[in-house]
């Protein structure tokens, strides 16, 4: 028996302006283990694409080749979500990005 353990460094949750694209809110956790409830507190009400994943080599980019990567509802197509200031418990499942 294998007790494989794992550690993504840290990871960041993004709320990004639907419109502009422009970050509004960022979190980083640096502790953290394969489920991890995030919690971002005073994000004004708007529309937003929610973003999460890992920034390896520090370009300020998530989701290069390479990184782990996750978008609300699926990295591939994500979705803006509308927030009206009722808390939303939201899944974000991560993958890691194919490399170059």
């Amino acid at each position: 028996i294998y007790n494989i353990q794992s550690n993504l460094g840290a990871l960041h949750l993004r709320v990004n302006d639907a419109a502009s694209g422009e970050t509004v809110r960022e979190r980083t956790y640096t502790q953290h283990s394969h489920l991890v409830q995030y919690r971002l507190d005073d994000v004004p009400l708007g529309t937003y694409v929610i973003l999460a994943g890992t920034d390896f080599n520090n370009d300020g980019n998530l989701c290069d080749p390479g990184e782990i990567c996750g978008a609300y509802p699926v990295r591939s197509v994500p979705e803006p979500v509308e927030f009206t200031g009722v808390a939303q418990e939201l899944n974000i499942e991560l993958a890691l990005m194919p490399g170059k």
